[in-house]
C-alpha cells in the first residue's frame, strides 16, 4: 500500500469555528491550519494526503477523539496526532498506548504545549 504525500498542514478537527478559532491563534502564522468538521472527513482527508499532525478536539459530532485516533493509525500509521483530553495523564496514557499519540493537549488551548508540538515537528 502506498502512504499519501507528507504536507506540512496542521489539521485541526473540530466541530465549531469558535473552538478551531482558538487552537488556530495559538499556532498563528508558523504554519498552515485546516478545519475539518468530522472524524470522516478527517480519515478522508488523511487517504489523500498525511498531515504534519492531526489534533483532534473533543467535540465532533460523528465519533470520540479517540475513537477517529484508532482509526487514523490503522488508516495510516505516519499520522502525527495530539488529542484533546482532560483525562489524569495516567488514564490517558492507559487508553492511547500503542496509538503513538505525541501529546495530550489542554481543553482551553494554551501556547506552551503548542509551541512544543511545533518545534518537535518541523526542528
Amino acid at each position: 500500500m502506498k502512504l499519501p504525500p507528507k504536507s506540512s498542514e496542521i489539521v485541526i478537527a473540530c466541530a465549531t469555528d469558535a473552538r478551531y478559532a482558538l487552537w488556530a491563534a495559538q499556532f498563528g502564522a508558523r504554519v498552515q491550519t485546516r478545519r475539518i468538521e468530522s472524524g470522516h472527513e478527517v480519515l478522508a482527508h488523511i487517504a489523500e494526503t498525511t498531515p504534519a499532525l492531526v489534533l483532534i478536539d473533543t467535540d465532533l459530532p460523528d465519533m470520540g477523539a479517540l475513537d477517529l485516533a484508532r482509526q487514523l493509525v490503522s488508516t495510516n500509521a505516519m499520522v502525527n496526532i495530539a488529542l484533546v483530553s482532560d483525562a489524569p495523564r495516567a488514564h490517558f496514557h492507559e487508553a492511547t498506548e500503542g496509538l503513538g499519540i505525541l501529546a495530550q493537549l489542554p481543553i482551553e488551548p494554551v501556547k506552551a504545549p503548542i509551541d512544543r508540538l511545533v518545534s518537535d515537528l518541523f526542528s
